[in-house]
């Protein structure tokens, strides 16, 4: 006896094909709708699923078992957000499982009214308008009652209401917002240049930029605003630039919302609930390397405007370095705060707690240290990439930045030009097989250009030294398909 695949298949008809950006579950209600059922709870539990709760994996597994292209499933895979631990993972990215809702449905009456389907930015607590639309994103219909799960018809609400004959104005929307970002990281948007956030997960730039938004988008003060759409974009603003610039931004905020009273009395003060806030978070994630390179932003800012606090390590190596440096570092008319780290870098101090002097010697080695410093737009033309390319291989010890100079963050020319030279000489003349260039690789393997840099200095990458008149790291070529020199027959 021939059995019918609609006897066993959890649909009887999977026309509808997944639309971009759609879950597992928004695709299992367009299913359950075009079945003729509106309570996708009990159709679920007619095929074997919990119907009180739709949870992703479950609904995944089912759909999978369709008779769909490969395409198909694993578009609905790659757009479904997959537990791991504290986690989920979603469309390549990571995010943390407070930062994402399912308890009811969340939508862009615009977006609906363009394609009814659900999207699953739309889970994102985050992401709060459409940058599309410029319409904010929902959770309640024209009456007030929020859209659960269990409603099959995405378009409409329990009452049979279209939702996007609801729809509000819209407005003109930044393409450098949050919201925004987090699609091109889904890959829906075509990605735009992010210097500062091109290394780090997305879960912790979502946190940097909510806090930065209740904090540079509201005036001074020391218990926490409420969050709001508007002062949302005010923390991507900051964001959006180089590190200079997040650093000038900061430093308005302190030169426009403090007054000098306040910043005489220390950084604490200054930053009001920022501050034990920005504490807290990296108490709670001491390994997240986005906040700590906020807090050391936070510092270059408020360094020049105000008084960071009393130090408190007399009679320790410390206190000794600055009593060594401080009497040189006034006659050439270089700050100590800026002197001290570059003294380090060179070998000049001497980690004693008991006095010491600099010698002519020494001294002879800082100015032409001095001499050697160079900004980042030279570090760049000696690289011959942007700053945000290679900005990755500060402070992984492959680069050497020092603040607090005139100039603003300096680089020893030495040391940008002996990394060039330790990647030039990793490079090969010939290599077997299709070569591409470093921008191109980075941007493949979702990595930076500073990733593939250290790979490469790693000896984890087959490079090509093209012959002609490219300068810096241009001139370099990556092995398309292989990952190590290991692989190359």
């Amino acid at each position: 006896m021939n059995v019918s695949p609609s006897m066993y298949l959890p649909f009887s008809n999977w026309s509808l094909k997944p639309k971009l950006g759609e879950p597992a579950r928004g695709y299992f209600l367009r299913l359950v709708a075009n079945e003729g059922h509106y309570s996708a709870s009990v159709y679920g539990n007619e095929v074997g699923i919990n119907g009180r709760c739709l949870l992703a994996e479950e609904t995944l597994d089912t759909l999978l078992k369709l008779p769909i292209s490969d395409e198909h499933k694993a578009a609905v895979r790659f757009y479904s957000p997959q537990a791991d631990g504290a986690y989920y993972d979603l469309g390549g990215q990571r995010l943390r499982k407070r930062q994402m809702t399912f308890s009811t449905r969340r939508f862009c009456r615009a977006c609906l009214a363009d394609s009814p389907h659900h999207r699953v930015w739309w889970d994102i607590c985050a992401f709060r308008a459409c940058p599309e639309h410029g319409t904010p994103i929902e959770d309640t219909d024209a009456a007030g009652q929020p859209v659960g799960w269990w409603w099959a018809d995405v378009a409409c609400d329990t009452n049979g209401n279209p939702l996007a004959e609801w729809a509000p104005s819209q407005a003109d929307q930044h393409d450098r917002t949050l919201e925004a970002f987090i699609l091109e990281r889904l890959g829906v948007k075509p990605a735009t240049e992010w210097p500062i956030l091109q290394q780090y997960s997305l879960y912790e730039i979502i946190e940097v930029s909510e806090f930065l938004g209740r904090w540079l988008g509201n005036e001074h003060r020391t218990d926490p605003p409420s969050e709001t759409r508007s002062n949302q974009s005010a923390g991507m603003a900051a964001l959006a630039g180089t590190r200079e610039d997040l650093v000038v931004t900061l430093r308005s905020w302190f030169v426009e919302h403090v007054s000098p009273a306040l910043r005489k009395k220390g950084k604490t003060v200054g930053m009001g609930w920022a501050h034990i806030a920005i504490v807290n978070y990296l108490h709670t994630y001491p390994s997240s390397t986005l906040w700590k390179e906020l807090r050391e932003a936070i510092n270059e800012a408020f360094e020049p405007i105000g008084r960071r606090g009393k130090r408190k390590f007399r009679e320790t190596a410390d206190f000794y370095t600055e009593r060594a440096l401080s009497k040189f570092a006034d006659s050439i008319d270089v700050r100590l705060d800026a002197l001290i780290p570059l003294a380090r870098h060179v070998g000049v101090v001497r980690n004693l707690a008991k006095p010491w002097e600099l010698s002519t010697t020494d001294e002879g080695i800082l100015k032409a240290a001095i001499a050697d410093l160079v900004p980042t737009a030279e570090v760049s033309c000696i690289l011959a990439v942007e700053s945000w390319a290679w900005q990755s291989l500060v402070g992984t010890g492959r680069l050497a930045v020092f603040a607090h100079f005139s100039l603003g963050r300096m680089y020893l020319r030495t040391d940008v030009e002996r990394l060039l030279g330790n990647v030039l000489s990793m490079a090969s003349q010939t290599a077997q097989g299709t070569t591409v260039s470093l921008r191109t690789y980075a941007r493949r393997h979702a990595l930076s250009i500073g990733d593939v840099v250290a790979m490469i200095l790693e000896d984890c990458l087959v490079i090509v030294r093209e012959n002609n008149t490219r300068p810096g790291l241009r001139a370099i070529r990556v092995l398309a398909h292989n990952r190590t020199k290991a692989s190359v027959v």
